[in-house]
C-alpha cells in the first residue's frame, strides 16, 4: 500500500542529440535488464538506448514509412533483442547489445499497436483484439477481443512476473485484466481516470497506470483495487505517451510529447511514507 507523498523537483537537463535532425518525441520507452532504458524517437526515426545517467549510448535509424504509418511501441524479447512494432503490422527486429543494429523485420497479417514480452511468448495488441506469437512472430493464436474505444488508441500490454496474467490499458475503458488463456477477469474503470494510456509491473505486487491527463496511478496485482495516485497532473507538463519502472533503482519514468524531455520519479521509502525526486531529463 501506498502512503503520503513529498514531491520535490531535483533537476532539467537540456541535450538534444547532435545527429537529430528534430526535438526528440518519445512514443515509447521500456526498461532493459542491464538497466539501460530504449526509447522509441518518432521524430528522428530512431530507437535510443540510455544509460542509467539518461545520455544516449547507442542508436540506430529505423527505416522510414511510405505511407501515413507509424512506428508505435518497443519491446525487450531476450537474449539482447528488441523488437519494435509499426501500426501497419511491420515487426522490426534489432539487436540491442553494444552499439544497437537492425536485424530482419516481420509483417503480421493485421494492425500492431503494442507489444509485450513474456518468456517465449510475444503479445501483440491489433488494436481490436490481442495475439499471442512466438517470439519469432509465428504461432498466431486470438487470445482476447478488445472493445475498440478510439480507432487510433494503441491499447498498450503488461504482463505479471508469473505470466498468468495480461494488463491491458484500453484508453476510456481503462485497465481489462485477463488471464493466460484470454479469459477476463475484471475491468477497473474509476470515475476519476480519463484514457489510460500505458500500464507497467512494479514488481512488489502493484501496476502502475499513466492516464491521458499526465496522472500516474497505483492499482494492487489483481487489477481491482486503486492504491492511490503516485503523480499528478500538476507535475508533467506534456502530453504522456509511455512509461516504465526501473527495479533497480526504484525509479518510475514517464515520457511525453514534451521537446527531448522525460521525466524520472526516484522513490524512497521511508517509514510508512514514500518520497518522490522528480528530475525532467532530456535524452
Amino acid at each position: 500500500m501506498i502512503g503520503e507523498y513529498n514531491l520535490q523537483i531535483k533537476n532539467r537537463l537540456i541535450n538534444r542529440g547532435e545527429n537529430d535532425k528534430d526535438d526528440c518525441r518519445i512514443r515509447s520507452i521500456r526498461m532493459l535488464p542491464d538497466g539501460n532504458i530504449l526509447l522509441l524517437d518518432e521524430s528522428n526515426l530512431k530507437l535510443k538506448k540510455l544509460d542509467i545517467s539518461y545520455n544516449v549510448v547507442s542508436h540506430c535509424d529505423i527505416f522510414p514509412l511510405s505511407d501515413s504509418s507509424s512506428w508505435i511501441d518497443v519491446c525487450y524479447i531476450g537474449n539482447d533483442r528488441a523488437v519494435v512494432c509499426c501500426d501497419n503490422g511491420r515487426i522490426q527486429y534489432v539487436n540491442v547489445l553494444g552499439k544497437m543494429k537492425l536485424d530482419h523485420d516481420v509483417k503480421l497479417d493485421h494492425n500492431c499497436l503494442a507489444l509485450a514480452c513474456h518468456g517465449d511468448t510475444l503479445y501483440a495488441s491489433g488494436g481490436d483484439a490481442i495475439y499471442t506469437y512466438t517470439i519469432h512472430c509465428q504461432g498466431k493464436h486470438l487470445l482476447y477481443n478488445i472493445k475498440v474505444t478510439d480507432p487510433l488508441f494503441s491499447s498498450r500490454i503488461a504482463i505479471s512476473d508469473d505470466g498468468e496474467r495480461i494488463y491491458i490499458a484500453n484508453g476510456t475503458e481503462g485497465l481489462i485484466t485477463i488471464d493466460n488463456k484470454g479469459n477476463c477477469l475484471f475491468t477497473l474503470k474509476p470515475d476519476t481516470w480519463y484514457l489510460i494510456s500505458d500500464v507497467c509491473v512494479v514488481g512488489d505486487g502493484t501496476l502502475l497506470l499513466l492516464d491521458g491527463l499526465a496522472s500516474v496511478h497505483q492499482v494492487e496485482y489483481s487489477g481491482k483495487q486503486v492504491l492511490g495516485t503516485v503523480v499528478d497532473q500538476s507535475y508533467i507538463l506534456s502530453v504522456p505517451t509511455s512509461l516504465c519502472f526501473d527495479r533497480q533503482r526504484c525509479r518510475l519514468i514517464v515520457s511525453t510529447k514534451g521537446r527531448n524531455i522525460v521525466y524520472v520519479f526516484m522513490l524512497q521509502h521511508h517509514n510508512s511514507e514514500l518520497t518522490y525526486w522528480m528530475s525532467e531529463i532530456n535524452n
